[in-house]
């Protein structure tokens, strides 16, 4: 823990059952153990970022008995929902979505701002003893906010025109402008598509929010985001076999001046580690040091919550 003093070594003893004595009774064994405390710590933001969506779905049926919950039911899905987000956090992974897309439908408000849910999340307030979390991380935002994630914002803004765009791109801008919290904390963009091939469309809607101070966000490979999409801010792309020189210039386009504009989504074997459940225990962690030597910005990982396989329809 944070407060345990820095420098001299400190027994502690440890006792409990174990084994059974020489009359058939249970044995007291007492153990010593020496620990020693660094003068350091590990930083409570994370070095390598991430980016994890959250989905309810599995949840639901999983711990309510439920295929959906209504969004107004916060008692029932509030709590749970808060634990993965501290759960995943105390292994320094940034979580995205749950309670701001519960209620994305033709019948939702226009969405222009984080819920006071997300907002705990963002000024850690969610990460704090009083809320039951201690660890790496304690009062420490996730410092990721996804505007309209997978493309959402479609339908919680009404309209895909330009005028819509730049409207609600002002009032998000605005909104974390006057954050209640350091806003300078938090990367935030908007999720223009999800693995689009309509790179014209694309390239519309980005631009269109140019100007605004809203990076625009969608997943694409690098090289197409590069030639065919050039408004767009920030591209993710699922790393794989491709032509080297190509992606090459894209990357040191991608990286020209110092920008961390390269982002890995994605990926599995043969190209780098997996999570897949038969996978190597050690292969998720040649993925932060991929990152490291090619200088990426953030990992986008789907899913956090994908416990049935419904792209295979089982």
């Amino acid at each position: 823990p944070k407060v345990s003093p820095r420098g001299p070594s400190e027994k502690l003893a440890c006792s409990g059952g174990a084994g059974a004595a020489a009359g058939g009774g249970a044995a007291s064994v007492r153990v010593d153990v020496t620990l020693k405390v660094r003068r350091f710590e590990l930083p409570d933001k994370p070095t390598a970022k991430t980016m994890m969506p959250y989905e309810g779905g599995d949840i639901w049926r999983r711990f309510v008995g439920q295929n959906w919950v209504h969004c107004f039911d916060t008692h029932l899905w509030q709590p749970i929902q808060d634990r993965f987000f501290q759960l995943a956090w105390r292994h320094k992974v940034s979580l995205v979505g749950g309670s701001f897309d519960m209620c994305v439908d033709e019948n939702s408000p226009k969405r222009n701002q984080p819920t006071p849910m997300d907002v705990e999340r963002l000024s850690g307030t969610l990460f704090t003893f009083e809320r039951n979390y201690t660890g790496p991380g304690q009062g420490v935002g996730t410092g990721l906010f996804v505007v309209g994630l997978y493309g959402k914002w479609r339908a919680q803004w009404g309209d895909d025109d330009e005028a819509a765009v730049k409207k609600y791109a002002k009032l998000w801008v605005d909104w974390f402008k006057s954050a209640p919290y350091p806003v300078n904390e938090t990367e935030y963009f908007w999720y223009v598509i999800d693995e689009s091939l309509d790179y014209n469309q694309m390239e519309v809607w980005a631009s269109w929010a140019k100007g605004t101070g809203l990076r625009s966000m969608a997943t694409l490979k690098l090289p197409s985001a590069t030639r065919y999409v050039p408004s767009l801010d920030i591209s993710y792309s699922t790393l794989g076999f491709a032509w080297e020189p190509l992606w090459e210039e894209a990357y040191q386009n991608a990286t020209a001046g110092g920008k961390p504009q390269v982002n890995w989504y994605n990926g599995g074997r043969p190209s780098t580690g997996s999570f897949g459940i038969e996978e190597e225990a050690s292969a998720p962690r040649t993925i932060p040091w991929a990152m490291y030597k090619r200088k990426v910005h953030r990992y986008f990982y789907w899913l956090a919550t994908y416990y049935t396989n419904y792209q295979a329809d089982e």
